[in-house]
């Protein structure tokens, strides 16, 4: 279990900026970095240290503009996953506990619900949780927190720092599975477009000067910078980026009029996890789905892209591996196995819990309905949605201060109490 002291968030990051804010100005603004390329910006510097630094409360309810991480850390997708995985099972059976990772477990919403899940399907004994991020102060959060209670480390569970752009991190797990819910699209990468030439987005970032102190006192920083871009003729420089730009270029030939996002290190970080697979292994990738039009999404300080599951597939199939991808609505999902017979027995099983049975689906249509219907002081078949809501997400505090809303909204206050300490029981991130 790593437990290194986690740095202060922009502590470093801080001081830089205040020593630039003396160095440059204009009449309207202070610059605090001239134009770079866009991965080499101060918005990856700001993020990455947000992230690493937080903890678990990086994925806060309480912070602006939240991370909407409930797509794919509720009880139904850890259910639905959990079933994947039991499928695999029993199709190559196990004389030993198989081992799943967790690639970016961040707030560990999932990894409770996914444990949680094994046991429902009567297979916690045959497997093992892999809890990972790169961020050490995440996973000490997460122990800390007393997130896993119920459940044994070092048996049910056990905790690794890994960063999934780093081989070395990965050497010597051989896990069955993998589960990824909005990883890539928070990795470096180059955005590109095509006009006569094949040129790179570079930005300079500045604050309003009458915003300085407003900043520099802010946490939120990302939500006060400004940027302004810039292209220049762009030539693959490093060899990872060297590595997949013909793939990349061929794939997208025909789509070089608008930007693109060169994610080479998604590429490179899918290629190292499927190789470290076991052969009958698969991994289930859960991201934002392609074409909303924006270049980034900032929530919080955190930074996240498009990531492009169809490309990502491709090139798995490439790489001799069988792929598929699945998109619902906001979000799309790819699963590559590492052989035919087991994408197939995984395909029936996936139409099943994310297609015509989506209870994942109705799991987060229905929480809203409820919590738009207790804000307008509607209660009529409030209750009935409740017991629904209490089915398809026994686990999570969310559904229990719904309940304590509701017995406020009906004069109940002895329930509405009683419903307020339940939640308030396992809300573990004491983020209501």
């Amino acid at each position: 279990m790593p437990n290194e002291e986690p740095s202060t968030f922009n502590e470093d990051l801080l001081k830089n900026l205040e020593e630039d804010l003396g160095k440059f100005g204009s009449d309207s603004h202070k610059l605090i970095q001239d134009f770079v390329p866009y991965n080499e910006s101060t918005i990856w510097d700001f993020s990455d240290s947000y992230y690493k630094s937080k903890g678990i409360m990086a994925w806060s309810n309480k912070v602006s503009k939240i991370i909407p991480h409930k797509i794919g850390t509720n009880y139904q997708s850890a259910i639905a996953f959990a079933k994947l995985v039991k499928v695999n099972l029993e199709k190559f059976p196990s004389d030993e506990r198989i081992q799943v990772l967790e690639a970016g477990a961040g707030s560990a919403r999932f990894s409770r619900h996914f444990l949680l899940a094994l046991k429902e399907l009567g297979i916690q004994d045959r497997v093992q949780l892999i809890i990972s991020d790169y961020s050490s102060c995440n996973l000490d959060s997460i122990n800390s927190a007393g997130i896993l209670e119920g459940f044994t480390e070092d048996e049910d569970y056990m905790f690794q720092c890994v960063d999934i752009t780093k081989a070395e991190d990965l050497a010597g797990l051989k896990p069955r599975a993998i589960f990824m819910h909005y990883v890539l699209d928070a990795l470096p990468l180059t955005i590109i477009r095509k006009n006569e030439k094949i040129e790179e987005l570079l930005i300079s970032s500045s604050i309003r000067k009458e915003q300085e102190l407003d900043v520099l006192q802010n946490e939120f920083l990302q939500s006060r910078i400004e940027h302004e871009d810039k292209w220049q003729t762009y030539n693959p420089d490093s060899e990872l980026e060297k590595k997949y730009w013909e793939f990349f270029s061929n794939y997208h030939s025909d789509s070089f009029n608008r930007e693109l996002y060169y994610s080479y290190t998604a590429l490179d970080a899918v290629s190292k996890l499927v190789d470290s697979l076991d052969e009958n292994g698969f991994l289930l990738n859960i991201d934002i789905l392609p074409g909303n039009e924006r270049r980034y999404i900032v929530v919080g300080n955190s930074i996240a892209h498009e990531v492009d599951n169809d490309l990502l597939a491709s090139f798995m199939e490439a790489s001799s591996n069988k792929a598929f991808v699945k998109d619902d609505r906001s979000i799309s999902r790819l699963v590559i196995a590492k052989n035919q017979t087991s994408l197939t027995a995984l395909n029936t099983k996936f139409e099943e819990v994310f297609g015509k049975g989506n209870l994942v689906r109705e799991y987060i249509e229905l929480e809203k309905e409820i919590e738009t219907a207790i804000e307008a002081s509607q209660s009529s078949q409030v209750e009935t949605k409740l017991n629904r809501l209490t089915e398809l997400a026994p686990h999570y505090a969310f559904t229990y201060e719904l309940w304590s809303c509701y017995y406020s909204l009906t004069g109940d206050d002895i329930k509405a109490s009683e419903y307020r300490n339940k939640a308030q029981a396992i809300d573990y991130w004491d983020d209501l």
